[in-house]
């Protein structure tokens, strides 16, 4: 709680600043882009503008700012990253950890994707250049680390269903997104492997909302992505998004 009202206070203040210039942040990642979007009224001269590096990117960077920007002033590097073997493998949590590994915060690395055969980091520009010298092994595997400058085109994909549920119980929507049954999901919500919006929640009883981003360990992420209504019978109608 400590920890959330410093950075409610530290927003509030760059807020502040930025009627004098414009406010650069590192990434964040979906809690506390909406923190900071919440922490902003709609007639707020300063506004927060979030940019991650390409389209549904989940880490954004944030800007304040009294005017427009563009994507270059959220001064965001691609860093490609292969093994130099094609045999040698890697995968999301490597590639962090071997970043985070040369003493850097989290903050300075976005998303990290995999397309066209090759991963593509997305970090803070000023310190791409330290990371691409420095990142020449991950783990046991020999990498090459270089800057690319073109602009990466990637959507992610997602499956879309519709399931119905008695309530907005994290629980319930829990079960019905991977029919499980109800003790199955509050036993993994107990064991700590339920996340909303990237916060453990240990809560069964917790209320989930539209746009909510769940993830549960050992079986993915679901997006509630519309809350449609209700049936004759009163049940929710919920249609919700799993990334393919």
């Amino acid at each position: 709680m400590d920890n959330l009202e410093a950075f409610k206070n530290r927003i509030h203040d760059l807020k502040e600043e930025a009627y004098e210039r414009n406010i650069l942040l590192p990434f964040y990642n979906l809690e506390n882009q909406l923190i900071i979007s919440r922490s902003f009224k709609h007639n707020d001269y300063v506004r927060p503008y979030f940019y991650g590096g390409y389209k549904d990117s989940e880490y954004k960077r944030v800007i304040f700012s009294i005017n427009e920007v563009d994507n270059k002033d959220f001064q965001i590097a691609i860093l490609k990253i292969k093994p130099f073997l094609k045999t040698d493998i890697l995968n999301h949590r490597m590639i962090l950890g071997s970043i985070l590994g040369l003493g850097l915060k989290r903050e300075i690395v976005g998303d990290i994707i995999y397309t066209n055969d090759a991963y593509y980091a997305f970090v803070c520009l000023n310190m791409a250049n330290f990371i691409k010298e420095n990142l020449v092994k991950i783990g046991k595997v020999n990498v090459e680390c270089k800057i690319v400058e073109e602009e990466i085109n990637y959507e992610v994909s997602y499956l879309e269903e519709t399931i119905f549920i008695a309530s907005l119980r994290l629980d319930n929507l829990i079960a019905a997104s991977y029919n499980l049954g109800r003790a199955k999901a509050q036993n993994l919500i107990a064991d700590g492997f339920v996340k909303i919006n990237h916060e453990i929640v240990l809560k069964e009883s917790k209320l989930v909302k539209e746009k909510d981003l769940l993830s549960i360990r050992g079986k993915g992420r679901v997006i509630v992505s519309e809350i449609c209504g209700k049936t004759k019978s009163g049940n929710l109608i919920i249609k919700i998004k799993k990334p393919k």
